[in-house]
């Protein structure tokens, strides 16, 4: 079949746009100058991350599930001990401040009895959600050393599993010491309004209906009895 000039303009297109599409697949994310605001106001290049394994862990004020994600990075971070980095950015401008974000962090420290030492931010202009394509929250993103995105999680996900993955792709050997499942639900329970209130309105009725007299109907009283 004879290649016409509009064949050949199509299919030059075509290979441009292919090459084009695998450079921003594969390009690192240390070279696309990423950045977020730190919780002291200040611009971070996420380069600066460069040299060692990041996780990213993308989450919200709002996000309920986002609490348990927050509390299983801490066994994660302190499982490796210095050899991963650790960033929590929240990825809902247009809800959270940096005022929010630091509030949010003390009472979830105060509830579950830890210090969260790693890296907190805000993505103040979806640098970060957008490249990485974050539509759910919670999400993590693990990438390399140079940048490359090697992971990706959405939802809460075993944290065993993150340890595992990290372990293999960086060649360590971190243990993972899980918290008691069972305390981690208890805590979120006991720190939840509704679920305060609710126990709170089941044990008026509960002590009204065991330790207050109901009065006696007129069936109930019978001819020298007391009322």
């Amino acid at each position: 079949m004879k290649l016409n000039s509009s064949h050949i303009c199509s299919a030059i297109i075509l290979i441009v746009f292919l090459i084009m599409t695998q450079a921003n697949v594969t390009q690192a994310a240390y070279e696309l100058d990423l950045q977020y605001t730190a919780m002291d106001g200040t611009l971070v290049n996420l380069d600066q991350y460069e040299g060692k394994p990041l996780l990213i862990d993308a989450w919200a004020t709002w996000c309920e599930p986002c609490k348990t994600t927050m509390v299983d990075l801490h066994g994660i971070y302190s499982a490796f001990g210095g050899n991963l980095s650790v960033l929590s950015v929240s990825v809902s401008p247009e809800t959270d401040t940096l005022v929010k974000i630091q509030a949010f962090k003390v009472e979830l420290e105060e509830d579950n009895d830890i210090e969260m030492t790693w890296d907190f931010g805000l993505d103040h202009d979806s640098q970060i959600s957008d490249n990485f394509e974050i539509s759910f929250l919670p999400s993590l993103v693990l990438l390399d050393r140079e940048g490359n995105e090697l992971e990706f999680w959405e939802g809460i996900t075993d944290p065993q599993i993150v340890v595992d993955v990290i372990n293999s792709k960086f060649d360590l050997n971190a243990n993972y010491v899980p918290g008691d499942p069972n305390d981690q639900l208890l805590n979120q329970l006991l720190n939840n309004t509704p679920f305060r209130i609710t126990v709170g309105l089941v044990a008026i009725l509960f002590i009204y209906t065991v330790f207050v007299p109901k009065k006696k109907s007129v069936e109930d009283i019978t001819p020298g009895s007391e009322i």
